[in-house]
């Protein structure tokens, strides 16, 4: 079993790559909060995952012969080749985005404000300023192949994210420690816990995705209208 680690880049202003993978921090309560309560290192050898092999099951496949993998499965250069075209995507976002230089009505801060409206909601629905919902289609419905870009173009939003699902892991891992010392809890009470604790973390990103799909909705509607 092989693992693999991927990096996250980002873009500045002038759209030269940045890095931000070594970026835990974050401006937002929850995340700092679930990252000081691991005293753990993420990448400590000490987290080990054990796999009981006397459970593995082996199944006859009899819908694909193994010569026919290399014509069906997508290759490393596949993958390398989609990797190059989402970060040309996202820089030619970025260039397209220095024309409002940074005003209140450019693509990237818009995009900031809607999502920092949703970090800021402690429920599973936000309110968006109206005219920056209005202007958040608009930028939706210029070019459909930016969605999905956003964390890459929006520095603040990719960072927010890596540290969301850093605190995530921490989470995780600290909960499933408890439950090593409280014999007690049953299977779906420790289920429960964890998707509760997740889901306070990981919820501005749905909300913002919920935004997402209501804007390409709501453009499609005047389109066929």
């Amino acid at each position: 079993m092989r693992s693999s680690s991927s990096s996250v880049c980002l873009f500045n202003s002038q759209g030269a790559v940045i890095d931000d993978d070594y970026s835990e921090s974050s401006t937002y309560d929850v995340v700092e909060s679930a990252a000081k309560a691991s005293d753990h290192n993420i990448g400590s050898p000490s987290h080990r995952v054990h796999f009981n092999l006397s459970e593995n099951a082996s199944y006859d496949n009899k819908q694909i012969f193994k010569e026919d993998c290399a014509e069906h499965w997508y290759r490393r250069s596949d993958f390398q080749a989609f990797k190059s075209s989402t970060m040309i995507s996202a820089r030619d976002v970025v260039f397209s985005d220095r024309d409002f230089c940074g005003g209140w009505e450019s693509y990237s801060n818009v995009i900031e404000r809607v999502y920092e409206t949703c970090v800021e909601s402690d429920m599973e629905t936000t309110q968006v300023d109206e005219d920056d919902y209005d202007s958040f289609v608009r930028w939706v419905s210029i070019n459909k192949n930016r969605v999905g870009l956003e964390r890459l173009v929006v520095r603040s939003l990719g960072k927010d994210k890596i540290a969301r699902r850093r605190g995530i892991v921490a989470t995780v891992l600290d909960i499933q420690r408890d439950f090593l010392q409280e014999k007690g809890l049953s299977k779906e009470r420790q289920e429960e816990i964890l998707s509760f604790a997740c889901r306070e973390i990981s919820r501005p990103s749905r909300l913002f995705a919920m935004h997402l799909g209501k804007a390409q909705v709501f453009q499609d509607e005047i389109f066929q209208a």
